[in-house]
């Protein structure tokens, strides 16, 4: 009917009862996540829309305040909802939930699942989701105190650094907006549609694999017309969601982006900022890159165990301020019985083991070279490789009673994420003595205690999974953030195994920096040392998300 304003402040309404009504769902993690969903096809993305059209046409800044808001309380709410419940699931989940969680990780496993096994499974995470309700239930009276609306866009500008820039983005059908925020200001920009923005989004992946990784995780030189067209498809990306920030905002060093659908697909750091005199400048150049799972998401919430010699770790010394940095890396696990180790190693003997995954032969010399700049640190390191690279090593690890747990988790490993259920992916461990192949699940990891840490995971597309408008990026990444990581460094895409010096040159960088300065300084330094290794589809694959900016 045209009376635009009338309607907006109707949907303000409706937002303010989604908000009473969030605090009436069951306290489990599948149900919080399919409440950000609904609500976001249901209420969030037509307000979203509605208002970020509005406050453009009419240059209104309280009504782009109030999109942003509404779209970032939503996009953040299940994973801050999680992690504050996280030690009430610990401390309460009886032995029963963890019999479920068991039968379900083995269903999971299973290459096909009859029409049985699959309303088996669909019971089980029923099972699961109850007993977690249960858990959480004594928390409930507790959830406005925890759970408050901090919907105060001058407390969350102020919580940014003066070299932070937050890019926020929303697609939607008939248009699609990007917020920039700064300390000092907020804008707002109309980008294209969703559909075009895939399509660009498309062309540009193809480029860089086009001359990139191919088959057996060979690197091309990404040279000539394959070379060519990347750069052409980088700088049209680039244009199209950044072009129309101006000269303060771009000078911002540090970028944190808060994305929507098929923006997860991109390599940001490979985007092209600028061409000058033959030389490509790429968007890692001028700025370190974070994904960050929303700006309400956004907080020192967990401190790293501190290292004097690591300034960027000890700034956050408040639980444990006498330990240092712990690092713990797992790599070349044994996969098979074709692995010469499979004979050698005690309790490896025999049988018909298999996973069907090959040896990843660089990974041994990847996780002692990241260790060994640790070493210089004069930090404590612990490597399980081979047959030790077992789960049931791990898991004690980091449950160990008389450690605060790992400042950082490194896993070379391979990682399974399931084509039909992308959410569900798994890290893969060595075969057990009985031969059995072992996993840690979404779920399981989702449950474990690492406040704080740096996860790195350098396996083949450990940073991908299901896209869900409302949740964000669901699967490995998002279950290392649930557990308390507060950044989770992983890959985009199948990435080639070799000695590890780009995960080395990151934790020298790492010893005075922050996680995404040096992955910026990392990339960078590769993009332009003029071998093979400065394709991006070598060095964009690596790709930083957390909560702790």
């Amino acid at each position: 009917m045209g009376q635009i304003p009338g309607a907006l402040e109707d949907f303000s309404a409706a937002l303010d009862a989604a908000a009473d009504w969030r605090l009436q769902v069951p306290l489990a993690r599948s149900s919080l996540t399919a409440t950000n969903i609904a609500l976001e096809r249901q209420i969030f993305a037509a307000f979203v829309e509605a208002a970020g059209s509005y406050a453009v046409d009419r240059k209104n800044p309280v009504w782009a305040a109030k999109a942003f808001e509404a779209l970032e309380v939503n996009r953040s709410a299940s994973l801050r909802q999680s992690i504050a419940l996280a030690p009430v699931w610990r401390e309460k989940l009886p032995p029963k939930y963890w019999e479920l969680l068991g039968e379900l990780t083995e269903k999971e496993r299973a290459p096909r699942l009859s029409a049985k096994d699959s309303a088996k499974m669909r019971r089980l995470r029923l099972g699961i989701t109850e007993l977690e309700a249960q858990a959480g239930y004594g928390f409930a009276e507790k959830k406005d105190e925890n759970f408050a609306r901090r919907t105060s866009l001058i407390h969350f500008q102020a919580g940014l650094r003066e070299a932070e820039l937050f890019l926020s983005f929303f697609l939607g059908k008939r248009a699609s907006y990007l917020w920039a925020v700064s300390r000092s200001e907020v804008r707002l920009f109309r980008l294209p549609a969703e559909r075009d923005l895939a399509k660009d989004v498309q062309s540009f992946r193809e480029a860089l694999s086009w001359g990139g990784i191919g088959e057996g995780g060979a690197v091309g030189g990404g040279a000539g017309r394959d070379g060519a067209e990347a750069i052409r498809s980088g700088d049209r990306l680039y244009r199209e969601l950044f072009g129309q920030l101006d000269l303060k905002e771009q000078s911002k060093t540090a970028w944190l982006l808060s994305l929507d659908g098929t923006l997860f697909d991109i390599p940001f750091a490979a985007l092209v900022a600028e061409q000058q005199g033959g030389k490509t400048v790429y968007l890692i150049d001028r700025h370190s890159l974070q994904i960050v799972p929303g700006a309400l998401a956004l907080a020192d919430h967990a401190p790293v165990i501190p290292s004097p010699a690591i300034p960027f770790l000890a700034e956050r010394n408040v639980a444990h301020p006498a330990e240092p940095a712990w690092f713990l890396g797992v790599g070349d696990p044994v996969y098979n019985r074709a692995d010469a180790r499979w004979q050698t190693s005690p309790g490896l003997v025999g049988g018909a083991g298999e996973t069907g995954l090959e040896r990843l032969v660089g990974s041994a010399a990847e996780v002692e070279g990241s260790a060994q700049v640790w070493r210089q640190s004069a930090n404590p390191v612990t490597i399980l490789t081979g047959a030790d690279a077992a789960r049931s090593r791990f898991m004690a690890l980091l449950a160990h009673p008389k450690t605060a747990g790992p400042g950082v988790i490194h896993l070379a490993t391979h990682a399974f994420i399931p084509p039909d259920d992308r959410e569900q992916g798994s890290i893969v461990f060595s075969l057990t003595p009985d031969r059995d192949p072992q996993f840690l699940t979404v779920p399981e990891i989702a449950t474990l205690r690492v406040p704080g840490a740096l996860v790195v995971m350098t396996g083949c597309a450990t940073g991908t999974g299901d896209v869900q408008a409302g949740a964000g990026l669901l699967g490995l990444t998002r279950a290392w953030l649930m557990a308390g990581a507060g950044t989770v460094l992983a890959t985009a895409w199948p990435v080639v195994d070799n000695s590890g010096e780009i995960m080395a040159q990151f934790y020298r960088n790492f010893q005075t920096t922050s996680a995404p300065e040096a992955l910026r300084r990392m990339q960078s330094e590769m993009a332009h040392e003029g071998t093979w290794r400065s394709n991006p589809a070598y060095w964009a694959s690596y790709q930083l998300t957390g909560v702790v900016h």
